[in-house]
């Protein structure tokens, strides 16, 4: 059997570790690091400070949950954590059991946060302003998703939410590459303040028939465009006095605008300037003055 050494060095830095997590300033001795570590309820780098067998949570004093502090968690059903704002990454992933969870104050979800967890249906943080790459990711049974100040989407954020119907987001500035990628249950987006998207972006969402931005001025990239397979995008609406650029006609691969059955509303003072446009003149004839149809153009409640 190999001996394993350990200096005062390393024992030193144990013990530091754990009076950074549980705010601790008592002297620690070797034989006190495992219950002391065991008392860690919640956060650390090493999902093992949780215990497994968890099937509820409640704690009122914590403020952050830490880097993968319950993920993996098996019989997790809720958790209640109202003062704690921000999440860390991989803090709730993979946890098929978890459909509750009340965190009124979270403002940051980081990456990977949720990523397949597949027990959330109905999803509300009222205060939440940042969410990061993959946080819900595969996140499958999703329905809803109300977060009324969110202004950052990461990439990946909700790719593969197969049944995501509804979200309020009214607030968001950016989005993510792929960030609702094959969201096929969305019919109709309403991103009154984004101003940018890029590949991916809605790529696949099958069922999407309406896209409208008020302030959308580039779509970027080349690969894979941006509403590439929305085979029922018929309507797109670009509510800017300035044209928005695109990278590439790839754009619209595969939607029903591509075919000659869908169409770009934008407004009428810069009509023609879409239809001269290098790229955008590819679908010249699809191209409807937003003044003409007042009734596909009304504006939806913010996604």
């Amino acid at each position: 059997m190999a001996i394993v050494t350990i200096n005062d060095t390393t024992l030193n830095a144990i013990a530091d570790a754990i009076r950074e997590k549980t705010k601790a300033t008592d002297t620690l001795k070797p034989s006190e690091f495992a219950p002391a570590i065991q008392e860690i309820s919640v956060g650390g780098d090493v999902a093992s400070l949780v215990d497994r067998s968890l099937t509820e949570f409640t704690n009122e004093e914590i403020t952050t949950v830490g880097v993968y502090a319950f993920a993996r968690c098996p019989q997790l059903v809720s958790v209640n954590i109202p003062n704690v704002t921000t999440i860390g990454n991989y803090g709730f992933y993979d946890i098929d059991s978890l459909t509750t969870i009340n965190a009124p104050k979270v403002e940051t979800i980081t990456d990977c946060a949720f990523r397949n967890s597949q027990g959330l249906v109905n999803v509300s943080f009222p205060n939440l302003t940042s969410v990061g790459m993959e946080c819900f990711d595969t996140c499958q049974k999703i329905e809803t998703f109300d977060a009324p100040n969110l202004t950052t989407i990461g990439e990946d954020a909700f790719s593969n939410c197969r049944k995501l119907t509804a979200a309020n987001f009214p607030k968001a500035e950016t989005i993510g590459r792929a960030a609702f990628y094959y969201c096929q249950a969305l019919e109709e987006i309403y991103f009154p303040l984004v101003t940018t998207i890029q590949d991916y972006t809605f790529a696949y969402c099958k069922e999407l028939m309406k896209a409208d931005f008020d302030s959308l001025t580039s779509i970027t990239g080349t690969g894979t465009g941006a509403f590439s397979g929305c085979t029922n995008l018929v309507a797109l609406i670009l509510r800017s006095e300035t044209m928005c650029t695109v990278a590439s006609v790839k754009a619209l691969t595969n939607t029903p605008i591509a075919s000659g059955t869908g169409y770009i509303y934008v407004p009428a003072a810069i009509i023609e300037e879409y239809k001269a446009d290098s790229i955008w003149s590819t679908y010249a004839n699809q191209f409807r003055a937003i003044e003409d149809y007042p009734d596909i153009c009304e504006k939806e409640e913010a996604m």
